[in-house]
């Protein structure tokens, strides 16, 4: 694991390990690989192995030497956790304000635009790829790159064109399976990596967080530095998890919202249509007439058949039909429900049977059909239509 180091330390943090590394070779007549990148890890076993000394060395001269190095090896990791600190709290900040950001974007779909450019802002990625999950399978679909690199073009034609499945041993199935966050130190050495995966970018490390909003993994979100650049720890990958479990929340909440405002538009809807054909109801014409074949005492109120007779002349029998339902106050969906066809054959109806009938809208069909607004000129001596 490479020390977690803020970069303006990074530097005298690996010098001052090297030389306490060299120093205690020298002492020890052992080799303990001076000069190599320092690792917490490292530090750790150097200082251990620099007490065991002190305690196992009988002369005064070289036991004060090594007790001298042993102290100094103990400063370094004391500076590496500290680092470590500072370099956690830096980048879990600037996730903070980056899901900031992601939910001032306010729609899902522009969230979903920024998530690749804000991952590698807030973790100091340079390269970051996000997938669909869907069926067993997960699908590279967008990426963002801080600079280039030399396989730049192989990897964004292998993202566009692939399609992993989920191998049980694989790392990306483990990160489906628990929900966490997993880190590859070396591509070369672990067995979990998908080789198409490492071999388009020459990606040596990397990251992989799950996306899952409602507990469930929808996208997996790649990340990492180009080859060269320094390794990924333990650090990267809480960071990038993090991340990603914070814009799953965010992402979640504005599709709700967004299903929320749809939903409500199509009540509102409904309502306005049920107001129009309450007040063309409240507005229909009724007349008294007798009833010829009944009792000259007997009173009915009914509507204009002969009206009506005409209207039906006009129309199709689909068009009677769906004029029907219209009355009834029936959306466009639930006609096409009842009727068993689809909502733009029914819009398609609703345009023809208005243009047959001279009316503007569906209140002043409902109103012609109950008798409230009288037809065109021509209306009732039109050829009837076939049906």
């Amino acid at each position: 694991m490479t020390v977690a180091t803020d970069p303006s330390g990074i530097a005298d943090l690996l010098s001052a390990c090297a030389s306490v590394a060299t120093r205690a070779a020298a002492v020890l007549r052992e080799d303990l690989d001076a000069g190599r990148p320092a690792t917490l890890a490292d530090v750790g076993a150097l200082r251990a192995r620099l007490a065991a000394a002190v305690a196992a060395e009988p002369g005064a001269a070289r036991r004060a030497r090594l007790v001298d190095l042993a102290l100094e090896a103990r400063s370094v990791e004391v500076e590496a956790h500290r680092l470590a600190g500072v370099r956690r709290a830096g980048l879990f900040d600037r996730v903070e304000r980056s899901l900031a950001r992601i939910r001032d974007a306010g729609s899902s779909a522009a969230m979903v635009e920024t998530v690749c450019r804000e991952a590698v802002t807030a973790c100091g990625f340079t390269r970051a790829m996000l997938s669909r999950v869907e069926h067993g399978t997960w699908f590279p679909w967008m990426t963002h790159f801080t600079e280039r690199f030399d396989a730049e073009e192989e990897f964004v034609a292998w993202a566009r064109s692939a399609a992993m499945p989920f191998h049980v041993d694989t790392l990306e199935a483990e990160v489906v399976r628990s929900g966490r966050a997993e880190l590859v130190c070396d591509t070369a050495t672990d067995p979990r990596v998908e080789r198409p995966l490492a071999a388009p970018g020459g990606t040596r490390a990397y990251v992989v967080a799950p996306i899952t909003p409602a507990g469930r993994v929808v996208s997996l979100l790649h990340c990492d530095r180009p080859p060269g650049d320094r390794g990924l720890d333990e650090t990267d990958r809480d960071a990038l998890w993090v991340f990603a479990e914070g814009f799953g929340r965010a992402f979640e909440r504005a599709v709700m919202l967004e299903r929320l405002a749809s939903h409500r538009e199509h009540v509102r809807s409904a309502f306005r249509e049920t107001e129009d054909v309450m007040l063309a109801l409240s507005h229909a014409e009724i007349e008294f007439v007798r009833d010829e074949s009944k009792d000259w005492d007997t009173v009915a109120l009914v509507g204009d058949d002969r009206r009506r007779a005409a209207i039906d002349d006009l129309l199709t029998a689909r068009e009677r039909d769906v004029l029907a339902l219209i009355v009834q106050g029936r959306t466009n969906r639930a006609i096409a429900e009842a009727l068993a066809i689809s909502v733009g054959t029914v819009k398609s109806h609703v345009k023809h049977l208005l243009r047959k009938l001279g009316a503007a809208n569906r209140t002043q069909a409902i109103s012609m059909y109950l008798g409230s607004r009288p037809l065109g000129p021509d209306d009732e001596h039109a050829e009837p239509r076939a049906a």
